[in-house]
């Protein structure tokens, strides 16, 4: 037996920063803030679900921070290694104005879930970028437009790929949560 992984798929610099710039229909707002914090973050949906503002804090330099034990991997971890992630800007404005409340999150499955509202989403900011998806049957790749096969997982991905692969310049200083 054999696990086959695809390739991650994630936003790329230009499609982000679509989604970041152009106002979202009132309908896709807070799957718009959900989903951008989570980019964020680049935490898995099980840890976005569970955070609230008792997850932020701010170190002696001034910059905020979220922090969580990851669930998927704490018991198998030793010592139980925190996450801790600096809140870039445009994540610290969401949470200030959303008090880190978003209740797309709730439901993650479903036809109004989280994942159903990112894929409206991405449709809605034409992010179709055709992406290889192996099919079993046909043992063929087949190429589909990103915001059909978009989820949270595409917010864990981007994180990587914002963080490691681009260097979007979104780090800057930070003012205290007044």
């Amino acid at each position: 037996m054999k696990t086959k992984y695809d390739d991650p798929i994630f936003l790329r610099k230009e499609e982000f920063q679509r989604i970041l710039q152009k106002p979202a229909p009132k309908a896709l707002q807070g799957t718009k803030d959900a989903f951008l914090v989570q980019c964020a973050f680049g935490c898995r949906i099980s840890d976005f679900k569970t955070m609230d503002m008792s997850k932020i804090a701010v170190s002696e330099e001034g910059i905020p921070y979220v922090h969580y034990l990851p669930k998927k991997t704490a018991e198998s971890q030793d010592g139980n290694t925190e996450i801790q992630t600096p809140i870039v800007r445009f994540a610290f404005d969401i949470i200030k104005r959303t008090g880190f409340v978003f209740p797309v999150v709730r439901n993650v499955c479903g036809a109004m879930g989280y994942n159903t509202q990112i894929k409206s989403l991405l449709q809605y900011y034409k992010i179709d970028r055709k992406v290889a998806q192996y099919n079993e049957e046909s043992k063929q790749n087949e190429y589909i437009e990103l915001y059909k096969v978009a989820s949270s997982k595409l917010a864990r991905m981007t994180h990587v790929d914002l963080m490691n692969k681009v260097q979007v310049d979104m780090n800057g200083t930070f003012a205290g949560w007044n």
